[in-house]
C-alpha cells in the first residue's frame, strides 16, 4: 500500500437480527480487525449510534475492548463516542482503562450526537445537550 494508510471502519450495520448470525459477524470483524493490524492499517474506527432501522454497533467501548487484546500496532478509535449519554466518570474510568489496556493505542472522537431518538431511548434530554456536553468534557478533563 501507498499514500495514506487506510482504516478500517466496523460499524456493525446491517444487523440480520438472528442471534448465530449475529455472533459470526462479530467473530468476522474481530478477523478484520487483526488482518488490518497485520497489514499496515492506521485505524480500526468503531463507530457508535442506538435506535438505528438498519442496526448500528451500540457499544463501542465494549467492542475496541475486544479489539485490543487482539493487535499490537493499529490504532483503535471509536468515532464518534456519544459521551453525552454516558456518566461522565464511568466513562473517564473506561476510557482510561482502555488506553491502559493498549498501551496508548485507544483514542476517542467525542460527539454529542445528532438524532434526538438517541436521547429518547436512553433517557436524556435533548434540549440540554449543550450543557452535557459541557459537562462531560469538564468532567473528563478534571477526572
Amino acid at each position: 500500500m501507498s499514500g495514506i494508510a487506510p482504516i478500517l471502519r466496523l460499524n456493525m450495520s446491517g444487523s440480520t437480527g438472528a442471534s448465530e448470525s449475529e455472533a459470526d459477524r462479530y467473530a468476522a470483524a474481530l478477523e478484520l480487525a487483526e488482518f488490518a493490524d497485520r497489514n499496515a492499517f492506521a485505524v480500526v474506527n468503531v463507530e457508535e449510534h442506538h435506535d438505528a432501522a438498519i442496526g448500528w454497533l451500540p457499544s463501542p467501548l465494549i467492542m475496541a475492548g475486544l479489539i485490543i487484546p487482539r493487535t499490537q500496532r493499529v490504532t483503535v478509535r471509536a468515532c464518534a463516542l456519544l459521551v453525552t449519554l454516558y456518566d461522565p466518570i464511568r466513562l473517564a474510568e473506561d476510557i482510561a482503562i482502555l488506553d491502559v489496556a493498549s498501551r496508548g493505542r485507544f483514542v476517542f472522537v467525542m460527539g454529542q450526537g445528532y438524532r434526538p431518538s438517541e436521547y429518547h431511548a436512553l433517557d436524556r434530554d435533548w434540549q440540554r445537550r449543550g450543557a452535557a456536553i459541557e459537562h462531560v468534557i469538564e468532567t473528563l478533563l478534571t477526572a
